[in-house]
């Protein structure tokens, strides 16, 4: 049996704690590390969400292709825990750590099983991707510079990308989708072959493009399937470099 909603709903029904969670993920243990940068102004530190990452600010790494996932003894065993706290302080401190809220009302059903029954919800995942990225590329991504890569777009670049992203919608059917919008007001649809300073840069997101066209076919085999799983890891991972 499985429970399908958004990751919205999915997190409400599982009564988990979501991006303010040590582990904010409910499939696996991916521990999430905070967000360091400096805080906007107006926004208050606690505000700062954490940020599952594959390489930890201790060294350590997990690898993407064996995730250490949760069981559903481990998460009934926590979100007991937390239900079972002693004063408010202890079950937000166990909340936190645990990223579990308390015990999901679901949990009575024999037929449910914690967290293998609640699919994650493909259109959220990637609908995220893309604003962090163009985040990313337009040096708005939670005050964080490029550091030692290169792959911010200057201004006048992103405005042409604008541009030529709203010509093109008089030659594409509108069977297709809506009209491309500026990007710098709407994410979604834009053209970004050689605008990088590096061709890497676009590799990498014309990687993610294919992934993408692939998980929407009507059918895949174990083959595409696996590549699939491999492309994604190897995505994250170049991301994080």
């Amino acid at each position: 049996m499985f429970a399908l909603g958004d990751m919205p709903a999915i997190a409400k029904l599982m009564c988990m704690k979501g991006v303010n969670g040590k582990y904010p993920c409910h499939a696996c243990k991916l521990l999430a590390v905070s967000n360091n940068s400096p805080v906007p102004a107006g926004q208050k530190a606690g505000k700062q969400s954490r940020y599952p990452a594959l390489q930890c600010p201790d060294g350590f790494s997990y690898d993407p292709l064996a995730l250490p996932l949760c069981t559903h003894s481990e998460f009934i065993a926590q979100a007991a825990q937390v239900d079972k706290a002693l004063n408010k302080t202890t079950q937000d401190t166990q909340a936190k750590e645990f990223g579990i809220n308390g015990l999901p009302t679901l949990t009575s059903l024999p037929s449910l099983s914690f967290p293998a029954s609640f699919p994650h919800d493909f259109m959220h995942i990637i609908e995220n991707i893309i604003p962090v990225l163009v985040d990313h590329w337009t040096g708005k991504f939670k005050g964080l510079d490029t550091g030692s890569e290169d792959y911010e777009l200057m201004p006048l670049v992103w405005a042409a990308i604008g541009c030529g992203c709203v010509e093109s919608s008089s030659t594409i059917p509108s069977s297709f989708g809506c009209r491309n919008m500026v990007p710098f007001c709407h994410h979604p649809g834009f053209h970004v072959q050689r605008r990088f300073k590096k061709k890497t840069y676009y590799d990498h997101f014309i990687l993610l493009v294919k992934l993408i066209h692939k998980c929407l076919q009507f059918q895949l085999s174990t083959d595409e399937i696996n590549d699939i799983e491999q492309g994604f890891a190897k995505w994250v991972e170049d991301y994080e470099r």
